[in-house]
């Protein structure tokens, strides 16, 4: 099994190809930066270490676009699996795991459970977006060993049950980090709008790729599925 790049700028390809196999790593970066991109291109690097892999996103969506990137890059033989952190907790704890009123789970019940199991020096762990894991999840996947490399930018935190770059990196304990730079997806006039809605510290650097102005739309109570719905059908071609 080789490894296929993927749409790599020179410079996500050294962050990658510079990243230890072994060991707990946090990578983070803003929006553009290719931070999923690498999710799946490192969960694919580890599997050709003969090594399962678990590429685990909290989103439904993501996971659906996580899946098609691993099946285009490979491996054949399914080594790497794409999953939503809720199933893989369901598995990994078996028949009704125990749930608390803010939809995840009871976390000291899930602590004793991985007190009472071996730890598992195979098990190896990639997150994207993983801002949305709660702090907790973070010290169980301490507990249980292994290999945990999480991508994530605390500045798009969408739940209320979410983790700081700073909580992550406590709760993995000796954990590499290394900060991605350069926004790779958007053109420069994207980037300048989305600019005036930044809320972490310090700007993004504003890429150098030229393209229309952003339009701006009001609508009204449930326009968005009706603008969408025209925009598919007056551009079958395009993917937004």
């Amino acid at each position: 099994m080789t490894l296929t790049y993927l749409d790599l700028m020179p410079e996500q390809r050294s962050a990658l190809d510079n990243l230890p196999f072994d060991g707990n790593h946090l990578i983070s970066g803003p929006p553009g930066s290719g931070k999923s991109l690498l999710a799946a291109q490192r969960a694919v690097m580890l599997a050709l270490t003969g090594t399962p892999v678990v590429l685990l996103t909290r989103s439904h969506l993501l996971h659906q676009s996580l899946a098609s990137t691993v099946h285009a890059l490979g491996p054949r033989d399914r080594s790497v699996r794409v999953a939503t952190a809720h199933s893989w907790l369901d598995n990994w704890y078996g028949p009704k795991p125990p749930r608390a009123e803010d939809g995840w789970y009871d976390w000291p019940a899930f602590y004793e459970r991985a007190a009472e199991a071996e730890r598992d020096p195979g098990l190896t762990l990639i997150i994207d977006e993983g801002q949305d894991l709660p702090p907790e999840f973070y010290r169980l996947c301490r507990l249980l060993g292994g290999r945990i490399t999480v991508f994530a930018d605390e500045c798009q935190r969408l739940t209320d049950t979410n983790s700081t770059l700073e909580d992550i990196a406590q709760r993995l304990g000796n954990c590499t980090r290394v900060e991605l730079d350069g926004n790779h997806r958007n053109t420069r006039q994207i980037a300048a709008f989305a600019a005036h809605f930044h809320t972490g510290a310090g700007m993004p650097a504003v890429p150098d790729r030229e393209g229309p102005p952003p339009r701006v739309h009001r609508l009204p109570e449930r326009g968005a599925a009706d603008l969408l719905i025209t925009l598919a059908q007056q551009h079958p071609g395009h993917t937004r």
